[in-house]
């Protein structure tokens, strides 16, 4: 196994148990924790890995978020803290922009990221994730999450037609 695998499965598996808050510490962590966790990472293999041990995709958390919803919402938080940081830069960041430069070429671990995040929304629809009608406990959905980042990509993705999970009661089109 590579190092970098070996850190990123161990920042995985710590990011899962600091998220799991309450669980007994002794308790190993389940599929959906490490899916948590590669998802707060932006891990799309440790997601990939997390299906395959028998994640649900589909499953809430506290907050009311599946897997898709707290990519999403992690997304938004990265791209309005970078919009602030954007908004306190110089002149000479300015004009540079205005040449066609954007801050984001000069970025290679935002441009990693957004293509992690990405991956991870392709493989959370591919094993069925449900997000139509589907709101956090702020009342976002992830189409709503994903315009608010300006991210066309995902966009078209969150488009496709999606099967709905047999738990949605059809009525109020939410999960239990």
């Amino acid at each position: 196994m590579s190092d970098r695998k070996t850190t990123l499965l161990i920042l995985t598996a710590l990011a899962a148990a600091w998220f799991s808050i309450g669980c007994e510490p002794r308790r190993p962590l389940s599929p959906q924790d490490h899916l948590r966790g590669a998802i707060i990472l932006t891990f799309p293999e440790g997601v990939r890995e997390a299906i395959e041990q028998g994640a649900d995709v589909n499953a809430k958390d506290s907050v009311g978020r599946t897997p898709l919803l707290l990519l999403m919402d992690g997304y938004h938080r990265d791209y309005v803290e970078r919009r602030l940081e954007r908004s306190r830069t110089s002149d000479a960041e300015w004009e540079r922009r205005r040449l066609g430069r954007s801050r984001e070429a000069d970025d290679p671990e935002w441009e990693r990221r957004q293509r992690d995040r990405r991956a991870i929304v392709r493989i959370l629809l591919d094993a069925n994730a449900y997000h139509r009608f589907l709101e956090d406990n702020h009342g976002f959905t992830a189409l709503r999450y994903a315009l608010l980042v300006e991210d066309r990509e995902i966009l078209g993705m969150l488009d496709e037609p999606t099967p709905a999970p047999r738990n949605v009661n059809e009525r109020t089109r939410r999960i239990p």
